[in-house]
């Protein structure tokens, strides 16, 4: 079976607003600048997509999800190889649910920890098309402007079951690998009407390329 390539960076209240109902943070104690490469399309240089799974306890409409990664720092080490990304969401049995794809001007990205010099992890907050999901898998992977450089490498979060899947883009769909961790994003939902809402694994991780 095929591995995992992953990156191993050197080391108030308001009405009507979203309320979060999921999330797996940054897992910055662990290992910051670490995580596994996302692609939203095929024919980019890691050709692998990632998904991690979650459980809502029931059908919510999400709205709005963050999420949190990097470049690889193959040539830059901030955003500049990256166009848009794509978000995806599928049932338990990796039937598709819901696809997205946003550009990066309307995505809300702020720089949440420094790895070292310029280099960052950034959060990302992008308001989707209202979808509703129960329990199941969520899918984030980067465009690239430039297919062979910089990938975009989602990063590791906690607290989770230590499981996410990968899709190879080889025609198999996603493959599971327990014990691989998880990474981090968050899943916001529609409140009701009038409601207020508080606004390295062995084999699994590889060193990012050397210029």
């Amino acid at each position: 079976m095929r591995g995992i390539i992953g990156l191993i960076a050197v080391a108030g209240v308001a009405a009507g607003a979203s309320a979060q109902v999921y999330q797996q943070l940054p897992d910055y104690g662990g290992c910051l600048g670490c995580g596994y490469f996302s692609d939203g399309q095929a024919g980019q240089f890691w050709s692998q997509r990632i998904a991690d799974n979650f459980n809502l306890g029931g059908s919510t409409t999400i709205d709005r999800v963050k999420w949190w990664g990097m470049s690889e720092y193959y040539i830059f080490p901030d955003l500049t190889n990256f166009s848009a990304w794509t978000i995806a969401f599928y049932d338990a049995g990796f039937g598709a649910i819901s696809s997205e794809t946003i550009a990066k001007a309307n995505i809300t990205i702020t720089q949440d920890a420094n790895i070292f010099g310029n280099y960052w992890v950034y959060e990302f907050d992008a308001a989707i098309t209202p979808v509703a999901v129960d329990n199941g898998w969520i899918s984030i992977g980067s465009h690239n402007i430039s297919p062979g450089d910089d990938g975009f490498a989602w990063h590791f979060g906690l607290p989770g079951d230590g499981t996410i899947a990968a899709d190879f883009f080889d025609g198999n769909g996603f493959q599971q690998f327990p014990g691989a961790g998880d990474v981090a994003f968050a899943l916001y939902e529609i409140p009701a009407p009038g409601t207020l809402a508080l606004v390295g694994l062995g084999g699994l991780v590889a060193v990012r390329r050397r210029r």
